[in-house]
Protein backbone atom coordinates (compact mmCIF):
# COMPACT_ATOMS: atom_id res chain seq x y z
CA UNK A 1 0.00 0.00 0.00
CA UNK A 2 2.75 2.08 0.73
CA UNK A 3 4.52 1.51 -2.65
CA UNK A 4 0.93 2.44 -4.32
CA UNK A 5 1.19 5.78 -2.20
CA UNK A 6 4.43 6.53 -3.16
CA UNK A 7 3.35 6.21 -6.98
CA UNK A 8 0.49 8.50 -6.82
CA UNK A 9 2.27 11.79 -5.28
CA UNK A 10 5.21 11.02 -7.66
CA UNK A 11 2.70 10.94 -10.58
CA UNK A 12 0.94 13.93 -9.08
CA UNK A 13 4.02 15.88 -9.04
CA UNK A 14 4.68 15.25 -12.68
CA UNK A 15 1.76 15.94 -13.33
CA UNK A 16 1.64 19.35 -11.78
CA UNK A 17 5.29 20.40 -13.10
CA UNK A 18 3.80 18.89 -16.77
CA UNK A 19 0.46 21.40 -16.74
CA UNK A 20 2.93 24.44 -15.08
CA UNK A 21 5.02 24.09 -18.19
CA UNK A 22 2.24 23.90 -20.70
CA UNK A 23 0.58 26.96 -19.41
CA UNK A 24 3.99 28.84 -18.60
CA UNK A 25 3.30 29.56 -15.07
CA UNK A 26 6.33 28.26 -13.85
CA UNK A 27 8.41 30.67 -12.55
CA UNK A 28 12.40 30.60 -13.62
CA UNK A 29 13.51 30.70 -9.31
CA UNK A 30 11.52 27.55 -8.82
CA UNK A 31 13.34 25.64 -11.31
CA UNK A 32 15.83 24.18 -9.59
CA UNK A 33 14.09 22.92 -6.83
CA UNK A 34 11.46 21.28 -9.58
CA UNK A 35 14.20 19.44 -11.49
CA UNK A 36 15.51 17.76 -8.17
CA UNK A 37 12.07 16.84 -7.05
CA UNK A 38 10.73 15.83 -10.74
CA UNK A 39 14.26 13.73 -10.80
CA UNK A 40 13.08 11.78 -7.50
CA UNK A 41 9.65 11.30 -8.59
CA UNK A 42 10.80 10.01 -11.78
CA UNK A 43 12.98 7.30 -10.14
CA UNK A 44 9.87 6.20 -8.24
CA UNK A 45 7.41 5.78 -11.13
CA UNK A 46 9.82 4.49 -13.33
CA UNK A 47 10.97 1.81 -10.73
CA UNK A 48 7.20 1.29 -10.27
CA UNK A 49 6.55 0.19 -13.41
CA UNK A 50 9.90 -1.09 -14.21
CA UNK A 51 8.15 -4.63 -14.80
CA UNK A 52 6.45 -3.65 -17.87
CA UNK A 53 9.72 -4.52 -19.72
CA UNK A 54 8.81 -8.81 -19.11
CA UNK A 55 5.60 -7.96 -21.89
CA UNK A 56 5.50 -7.33 -25.30
CA UNK A 57 3.33 -4.67 -26.86
CA UNK A 58 1.38 -5.65 -30.07
CA UNK A 59 -1.22 -4.04 -32.62
CA UNK A 60 -3.58 -6.51 -33.64
CA UNK A 61 -4.99 -5.72 -37.84
CA UNK A 62 -7.11 -8.05 -38.55
CA UNK A 63 -8.64 -11.44 -37.03
CA UNK A 64 -9.67 -14.81 -39.28
CA UNK A 65 -11.33 -17.83 -37.67
CA UNK A 66 -10.63 -21.48 -39.22
CA UNK A 67 -12.75 -24.03 -37.89
CA UNK A 68 -12.59 -27.42 -38.98
CA UNK A 69 -14.26 -30.32 -38.15
CA UNK A 70 -13.14 -32.49 -35.01
CA UNK A 71 -10.42 -29.79 -34.93
CA UNK A 72 -9.83 -26.74 -32.19
CA UNK A 73 -11.05 -23.03 -33.70
CA UNK A 74 -8.01 -21.30 -34.36
CA UNK A 75 -8.09 -17.10 -34.04
CA UNK A 76 -5.42 -16.39 -36.22
CA UNK A 77 -4.67 -12.14 -35.43
CA UNK A 78 -2.43 -9.98 -37.97
CA UNK A 79 -0.08 -8.66 -35.71
CA UNK A 80 2.51 -5.98 -35.61
CA UNK A 81 5.51 -5.43 -32.52
CA UNK A 82 5.47 -1.85 -30.78
CA UNK A 83 8.52 -2.63 -29.81
CA UNK A 84 11.35 0.07 -30.69
CA UNK A 85 14.04 -2.08 -29.88
CA UNK A 86 13.09 -4.60 -32.39
CA UNK A 87 12.84 -2.24 -35.54
CA UNK A 88 12.63 2.06 -35.74
CA UNK A 89 10.21 1.22 -38.25
CA UNK A 90 6.93 -0.73 -37.18
CA UNK A 91 5.51 -2.64 -39.50
CA UNK A 92 2.93 -5.99 -39.37
CA UNK A 93 4.99 -9.60 -38.91
CA UNK A 94 4.27 -11.45 -42.09
CA UNK A 95 2.51 -14.30 -40.14
CA UNK A 96 -0.54 -14.68 -38.54
CA UNK A 97 -0.29 -15.77 -35.34
CA UNK A 98 -2.90 -18.32 -33.25
CA UNK A 99 -4.61 -17.43 -30.48
CA UNK A 100 -6.10 -19.65 -27.91
CA UNK A 101 -9.34 -16.84 -27.57
CA UNK A 102 -9.72 -13.96 -29.97
CA UNK A 103 -8.43 -10.56 -28.83
CA UNK A 104 -9.97 -7.24 -29.54
CA UNK A 105 -10.36 -6.07 -33.69
CA UNK A 106 -7.82 -3.09 -33.90
CA UNK A 107 -6.83 -3.25 -30.67
CA UNK A 108 -3.43 -2.72 -28.92
CA UNK A 109 -2.64 -5.77 -26.67
CA UNK A 110 0.17 -6.76 -23.75
CA UNK A 111 1.40 -10.03 -24.21
CA UNK A 112 3.63 -11.61 -21.62
CA UNK A 113 5.08 -14.64 -24.13
CA UNK A 114 4.95 -14.12 -28.10
CA UNK A 115 7.18 -17.23 -28.32
CA UNK A 116 3.36 -19.46 -27.33
CA UNK A 117 2.22 -22.21 -30.12
CA UNK A 118 -0.90 -20.58 -29.12
CA UNK A 119 -1.11 -16.89 -27.04
CA UNK A 120 -3.56 -17.61 -24.16
CA UNK A 121 -2.68 -14.47 -21.70
CA UNK A 122 -2.89 -10.72 -22.56
CA UNK A 123 -4.43 -7.12 -21.80
CA UNK A 124 -5.88 -4.97 -24.50
CA UNK A 125 -4.90 -1.19 -23.79
CA UNK A 126 -7.59 0.16 -26.09
CA UNK A 127 -9.29 2.65 -26.22
CA UNK A 128 -5.83 4.29 -24.96
CA UNK A 129 -3.97 3.48 -27.46
CA UNK A 130 -4.69 3.06 -31.24
CA UNK A 131 -3.08 2.00 -34.20
CA UNK A 132 -4.51 4.65 -36.90
CA UNK A 133 -4.11 2.84 -39.89
CA UNK A 134 -6.39 -0.07 -38.35
CA UNK A 135 -9.16 2.66 -38.71
CA UNK A 136 -8.17 4.53 -42.06
CA UNK A 137 -6.10 2.52 -44.76
CA UNK A 138 -6.06 -1.03 -43.21
CA UNK A 139 -4.07 -2.03 -46.04
CA UNK A 140 -1.39 -0.28 -44.75
CA UNK A 141 1.63 -2.85 -43.40
CA UNK A 142 2.82 -0.06 -41.58
CA UNK A 143 1.61 0.81 -37.50
CA UNK A 144 0.55 4.25 -36.65
CA UNK A 145 0.68 4.76 -33.04
CA UNK A 146 -1.73 7.40 -31.03
CA UNK A 147 -2.07 7.50 -27.55
CA UNK A 148 -5.21 8.86 -25.65
CA UNK A 149 -4.50 12.76 -24.52
CA UNK A 150 -7.51 14.58 -23.03
CA UNK A 151 -11.14 15.42 -23.87
CA UNK A 152 -12.27 18.04 -25.92
CA UNK A 153 -16.08 18.97 -26.16
CA UNK A 154 -17.26 15.86 -25.36
CA UNK A 155 -14.79 13.85 -28.00
CA UNK A 156 -11.38 11.93 -27.26
CA UNK A 157 -8.33 13.57 -28.15
CA UNK A 158 -5.51 11.39 -29.12
CA UNK A 159 -1.98 12.44 -30.28
CA UNK A 160 0.87 10.77 -32.32
CA UNK A 161 3.60 9.08 -30.34
CA UNK A 162 6.28 9.78 -32.83
CA UNK A 163 5.69 13.72 -32.41
CA UNK A 164 7.30 16.54 -31.19
CA UNK A 165 5.25 17.29 -27.37
CA UNK A 166 6.05 20.78 -28.21
CA UNK A 167 5.24 21.18 -31.54
CA UNK A 168 1.61 19.69 -31.28
CA UNK A 169 1.25 21.74 -28.32
CA UNK A 170 1.63 25.08 -30.63
CA UNK A 171 0.42 23.72 -33.51
CA UNK A 172 -1.94 20.83 -33.16
CA UNK A 173 -0.64 18.56 -35.51
CA UNK A 174 -0.20 15.03 -35.56
CA UNK A 175 -3.74 14.54 -33.76
CA UNK A 176 -7.15 13.19 -34.32
CA UNK A 177 -10.34 13.09 -32.44
CA UNK A 178 -13.35 10.82 -32.44
CA UNK A 179 -15.37 13.81 -34.01
CA UNK A 180 -12.94 13.12 -37.07
CA UNK A 181 -15.74 12.76 -40.06
CA UNK A 182 -15.24 11.25 -43.77
CA UNK A 183 -17.22 12.30 -46.66
CA UNK A 184 -16.74 9.69 -49.25
CA UNK A 185 -18.89 9.14 -52.79
CA UNK A 186 -20.94 6.66 -53.05
CA UNK A 187 -22.47 5.16 -56.39
CA UNK A 188 -26.13 4.22 -56.81
CA UNK A 189 -26.54 0.64 -56.84
CA UNK A 190 -28.57 0.38 -59.50
CA UNK A 191 -26.47 1.13 -62.86
CA UNK A 192 -27.96 1.49 -66.39
CA UNK A 193 -24.46 2.07 -68.18
CA UNK A 194 -24.96 6.03 -68.68
CA UNK A 195 -21.51 7.55 -68.09
CA UNK A 196 -23.39 10.33 -65.94
CA UNK A 197 -24.57 7.72 -63.41
CA UNK A 198 -25.96 9.57 -59.93
CA UNK A 199 -24.03 9.31 -56.62
CA UNK A 200 -24.59 10.36 -53.39
CA UNK A 201 -21.99 11.41 -50.16
CA UNK A 202 -21.67 9.26 -47.36
CA UNK A 203 -20.13 9.89 -44.03
CA UNK A 204 -17.81 8.10 -42.15
CA UNK A 205 -16.77 8.42 -38.68
CA UNK A 206 -13.89 5.88 -38.39
CA UNK A 207 -13.23 6.52 -35.01
CA UNK A 208 -17.04 6.28 -33.38
CA UNK A 209 -16.33 2.74 -31.82
CA UNK A 210 -13.15 4.53 -29.47
CA UNK A 211 -15.87 7.22 -28.22
CA UNK A 212 -18.45 3.99 -27.44
CA UNK A 213 -16.06 2.22 -25.43
CA UNK A 214 -14.77 5.25 -23.16
CA UNK A 215 -18.72 6.03 -23.01
CA UNK A 216 -19.44 2.61 -21.81
CA UNK A 217 -16.34 2.80 -19.43
CA UNK A 218 -17.62 5.33 -17.86
CA UNK A 219 -20.47 4.28 -17.37
CA UNK A 220 -19.03 0.81 -15.75
CA UNK A 221 -16.81 2.93 -13.68
CA UNK A 222 -19.66 4.87 -12.06
CA UNK A 223 -21.32 1.94 -11.30
CA UNK A 224 -18.12 0.59 -9.01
Amino acid sequence: MEKKEHFYKAYLLLESIRSQLASGSLEAGAAPQLCEEAENALTIFIGTVSFLIKYKMVAVRDITVTSNRHQEVAFNHKLGSLNAADSAYLTLDSDPRPFRNHAESSSILLVDDLQDAAIERFLSLSPFIIDNNAFLDKSQESLDIYIFSHVANGEYVYKNVNSHFQKMEEHNTYTISTAYEEKIEVKDEVDFGWEFNESSTKTLRPYAVLKEQFDNMQVDLSKV
